[in-house]
């Protein structure tokens, strides 16, 4: 079964892989693919996962939240 990126963030869970080392010995290495993720963002397919904003007199129960691993994507504290 595939995960989406909506379904990681729905079950509040992270993904991680390795960069192996056939990857980092090929020629260029990592930056053909960093050119192409600078690009993609650049171009506005790329957009950060973000939770929605606590006001930042919430700042302790945005603490909470990041703490108990409530929240998904980056925590906003909005003034």
């Amino acid at each position: 079964a595939k995960l989406s990126s909506a379904d990681i963030a729905a079950k509040n869970l992270q993904a991680t892989w390795v960069t192996g080392p056939r990857l980092l010995s090929r020629f260029g290495g990592l930056r053909p693919l960093e050119t192409e993720a600078l690009a993609a963002a650049a171009r506005g397919e790329l957009v950060p996962l973000l939770h929605p904003p606590f006001p930042l007199a919430d700042a302790a129960a945005a603490h909470t939240a990041l703490v108990s691993r409530e929240t998904s994507g980056k925590v906003v504290l909005a003034p």
